[in-house]
């Protein structure tokens, strides 16, 4: 709109990882943000593939926690106030911002039938579930990303889900606006052993 922000588009304003010269500074990026080897060798994969793999990173309680809070959504007995469930079928109806209380109301069959169904997830769990929060504010995350921007780096958003979405290609920083560009990552973490033909 006329007056409004006009967002310039500068290459200065990239990310160390999108510069040309990234490759040769991972070492010093490395050391300063804790100088591990291994983290070495996942800014050299995020340089290199945009993507690197974390094996066994997160504490085991943690997952055992998210895994609970999920199991939770479809076996409470109380609905959890303020909680809304993602992209649910039921009774034929598709529904994208269920309330928990809506879900609960059904028996423990018929909620076993929807989350069968549905390609659901729960935006902002963290706010509503104290495991969820546990785990969104693992200080792991917000080091490995801080090494990744250069810069101190704070979580802003959770996503849980039992299935993928079998969304198409697509860009995030569509719903997200950053700036300056590039300044996000995404943490997928598996919560149960999967095959490597997943996906």
């Amino acid at each position: 709109p006329p007056g409004g922000r006009q967002w310039v588009f500068d290459p200065a304003d990239l990310p160390w990882f999108e510069q040309p010269d990234a490759l040769s500074r991972v070492p010093e990026i490395a050391a300063r943000w804790g100088g591990e080897a291994r983290l070495a060798g996942w800014l050299d994969a995020w340089v290199r593939d945009g993507y690197f793999i974390a094996e066994n990173f997160v504490p085991p309680d943690l997952l055992d926690g998210i895994e609970g809070a999920l199991d939770d959504i479809w076996s409470a007995e109380t609905p959890n106030p303020g909680l809304h469930v993602e992209d649910l079928l039921i009774d034929g109806e598709k529904i994208i911002h269920c309330p928990h209380a809506r879900l609960v109301e059904k028996s423990p069959e018929e909620r076993a039938e929807i989350e069968r169904r549905s390609f659901w997830r729960v935006s902002g769990l963290h706010f509503q579930d104290e495991r969820a929060r546990r785990l969104y504010e693992y200080s792991g995350f917000t080091d490995i990303a801080s090494a990744i921007f250069d810069t101190p780096a704070t979580p802003q958003f959770s996503l849980p889900f039992g299935k993928g979405s079998r969304q198409p290609m697509h860009q995030d920083t569509y719903v997200f606006h950053v700036w300056p560009m590039q300044f996000i990552c995404g943490v997928w973490i598996a919560c149960e052993d999967i095959h490597p033909d997943s996906g």
